[in-house]
């Protein structure tokens, strides 16, 4: 059994899986977007686009349950499942249409593109202010270099010291 008003597609059933009987797909939420919370009190932050379990690869090892963070996955004491077709054994728990699906990733591109905006904008603006604070540095001569001033020299009527 899948819970998926408690699922925040973190795929850790999906990763400890030996025989790789999940599909599981996600979309990152927009900052608009309210999921809602789990029973746990976990914050939603994926749409769910799609869980499928192929129960027709499933050994009911159980060990999807136990990494669970939500405890949304159960091991029921149901394991026959009985169908002619070998496609019928594929179990969608995902609550999202397809329409909606289609929907959340069309929002979410809009979105990205925004951003991407303002990321070009606010960088055009890094560039604008760092050459203007260029423009405005002291400009250092480009002619050459003053002649260094020589040392002088000891002269012969003075008297060597010695150091001691």
């Amino acid at each position: 059994y899948v819970n998926m008003d408690d699922c925040i597609g973190c795929f850790q059933c999906d990763m400890v899986c030996p025989v790789n009987c999940f599909k599981i797909e996600t979309i990152k939420a927009l900052p608009t977007d309210d999921l809602g919370m789990t029973s746990t009190g976990q914050k939603k932050r994926l749409w769910v686009t799609q869980f499928d379990i192929d129960i027709a690869k499933c050994c009911y090892c159980g060990l999807c349950v136990y990494p669970c963070p939500t405890e949304c996955i159960k091991m029921t004491d149901v394991y026959e499942f009985s169908e002619f077709n070998r496609e019928n054994l594929v179990y969608n728990y995902a609550t999202v249409t397809t329409a909606e699906v289609v929907d959340i990733k069309a929002k979410a591109a809009v979105y990205e593109k925004e951003q991407a905006a303002k990321k070009a904008i606010a960088a055009a603006a890094a560039a604008e202010a760092a050459k203007a604070k260029a423009a405005l540095a002291p400009i250092p001569p480009t002619g050459s270099a003053p002649a260094p001033t020589p040392l002088p020299t000891p002269s012969s009527d003075t008297k060597p010291t010695s150091g001691l």
